[in-house]
């Protein structure tokens, strides 16, 4: 990942560190496929994190969250990667497919802040913590 990437330095300047060996796939082909297969299963994703590598599936919507909210973003995802290095691609995909039908059973959104999926839950907060960071200029440490 290149460092003069802006919404790479700006997660930075919130306190909060890009996986090393992540990747990132902005409107790539690869990146759309997964966007096509995810709509078939919820709404269209902003971006969708499989093990180490987020898919942006479209190049004009991550252009126009700006640096910030594409930091925010980026942010979100990185927790994702840290959940499937934590719990392992099955351990991720049970868990997580486990609670979208527990959601869908309660007619709960799955990125509800009380009752979401869970590992949605963590994810959120720390892109708020991010987005927070970024408005007031408090750099810190966020934890992922």
């Amino acid at each position: 990942m290149k460092a003069a990437f802006p919404a790479l330095a700006l997660l930075r300047a919130a306190g909060f560190a890009w996986p090393e060996n992540a990747r990132l796939a902005i409107g790539t082909p690869r990146a759309r496929v997964v966007g096509l297969f995810m709509r078939l299963w919820d709404a269209p994703p902003a971006a969708v994190t499989l093990g180490r590598t987020v898919f942006v599936p479209e190049a004009a919507y991550f252009a126009r969250l700006g640096p910030a909210g594409q930091a925010a973003l980026l942010a979100h995802e990185a927790v994702h990667i840290r959940q499937w290095q934590q719990l392992g691609a099955w351990g991720f995909l049970w868990r997580y497919v486990r609670e979208y039908f527990r959601t869908r059973r309660e007619g709960v959104g799955t990125h509800d802040p009380r009752r979401g999926i869970d590992l949605e839950r963590e994810a959120l907060a720390v892109e708020r913590d991010v987005r927070a960071a970024l408005e007031t200029g408090k750099a810190g440490e966020i934890l992922v």
